[in-house]
């Protein structure tokens, strides 16, 4: 835990002052800048939060642990709010991916994340394979929209055998690797839960001892 909150805030840190080197390897996406933003201060908080934990346990401060209880109960109540929103702005993703997929020509970054996608998943598009078309050239699909491509053709076609006809969208929510996801951040959120009510029961003891 505590190196993925030193992690958050080095990459954040990194992306925010050295926004050049840092754009070369990403790109100059604004959604990419809040994010980094965002994984900044998350993992600020995350390495307040711990100090105060055990800080607070140590010296069996009611201030301390107090305080501890409040941001773990601040980062839950975010939790669930994203994922309400996640819930609510669903189309609006959607939309914006499928705006974006015209980018897989010119941004590698975009590249990437679809190639990875597809090739994990064995997927194609967002919805289908013709979210694709007009996007590659001379009516083929990305590489990855292959399981394999003979070398004498270098291109994949829906005429090839081992060709991906499942959309992504359907393919990431029917995977087990969601299920995974799901169970990790129930666990998160469990923990969470837990350290809220130890807080408050370790504050009531030292309470009963003054």
């Amino acid at each position: 835990v505590p190196s993925r909150r030193s992690s958050d805030v080095g990459i954040g840190l990194w992306g925010f002052v050295a926004k050049d080197s840092f754009s070369k390897i990403i790109s100059d996406n604004p959604a990419i800048t809040n994010t980094v933003v965002i994984m900044m201060f998350v993992g600020a908080i995350l390495i307040i939060e711990g100090f105060l934990g055990c800080t607070g346990a140590i010296r069996q401060s009611r201030c301390l642990l107090s305080m501890f209880g409040v941001i773990t109960f601040l980062l839950f109540a975010g939790e669930i709010a994203a994922i309400v929103l996640l819930n609510i702005y669903t189309p609006e993703a959607q939309q914006w991916i499928l705006e974006n997929m015209p980018q897989y020509n010119t941004s590698e970054l975009i590249k990437s994340v679809w190639d990875s996608v597809q090739s994990m998943f064995q997927c194609c598009g967002l919805s289908n394979p013709e979210d694709w078309q007009g996007i590659i050239p001379n009516g083929t699909y990305p590489h990855s929209c292959c399981k394999s491509i003979p070398a004498t053709v270098n291109a994949c076609r829906q005429s090839n055998p081992s060709f991906n006809w499942s959309g992504c969208e359907s393919s990431v929510t029917g995977n087990t690797s969601l299920m995974n996801i799901i169970l990790a951040a129930t666990v998160i959120i469990a923990i969470e839960i837990g350290g809220l009510i130890f807080s408050c029961c370790l504050c009531y003891n030292i309470s009963n001892k003054q």
